[in-house]
């Protein structure tokens, strides 16, 4: 289910377009076409942690991708105005993702409640093209680097949570509470529903359920 997981994620996220970004520094700035070219979860990273009381932390790791941008600068210094206009490449990698899960109990079911998500960046290079004067490039590439990083962070968080919280609680909420036994034990029936709310210690998950046996109509 986790490798089915990370694929949706890694096919959702490689296709977002994130919104224009405009700005002042000593210079006004305007990025466009901001597009997540390419991402990528291992399969291999997902690595699951109890959190006590009652969460479940999932840390990606390793994560990678590219990132491109239509950039223009307009710098007036007295009569002097100056328009230049290009792309930038922005490449990310080593890369972490923490998120946690809280888990309770509704109608007898699991449910998955998300508590919070924060992004790690390792590698995060920034490739202008076009001819910029060096001082400019700091400056463009820190406020480059500060937006993009909170709108990658906001973008991974929001699918990552649509994936555990939505599509989750889906799966979960379709696991019968109440199943018939075969065979011999014909007419007898399980109650596997929740009796009050998962917890977990720093080593394991304990689910309460009812177990409750009995017969069709007793």
């Amino acid at each position: 289910m986790a490798g089915v997981a990370i694929d949706y994620l890694n096919s959702i996220i490689s296709k977002i377009n994130i919104p224009d970004i405009e700005g002042f520094l000593k210079f006004t700035y305007h990025l466009s076409e901001i597009k997540i070219e390419e991402f990528n979860i291992p399969k291999s990273s997902n690595v699951i942690q109890f959190s006590p009381p009652d969460k479940l932390g999932i840390n990606l790791q390793g994560i990678s991708g590219k990132m491109s941008a239509h950039y223009q600068v307009k710098i007036k210094e007295g009569f002097i105005h100056v328009s230049k206009s290009e792309t930038v490449d922005v490449t990310i990698g080593s890369t972490s993702v923490d998120a946690s899960l809280g888990i309770s109990s509704l109608n007898g079911h699991p449910n998955l409640s998300n508590s919070g998500c924060t992004a790690n960046f390792g590698v995060f290079d920034i490739k202008f093209h076009g001819s910029l004067l060096d001082d400019i490039i700091d400056l463009f590439r820190k406020e480059i680097e500060k937006h993009f990083k909170g709108k990658i962070e906001e973008v991974i968080c929001q699918e990552i949570e649509k994936v555990e919280s939505d599509q989750g609680n889906k799966i979960l909420e379709s696991f019968p509470l109440d199943v018939g036994l075969t065979g011999t034990l014909e007419g007898f029936h399980i109650d596997y529903a929740l009796t009050s709310n998962p917890e977990s210690s720093a080593t394991s998950f304990t689910i309460p359920i009812e177990d409750l046996i009995y017969y069709e109509g007793h």
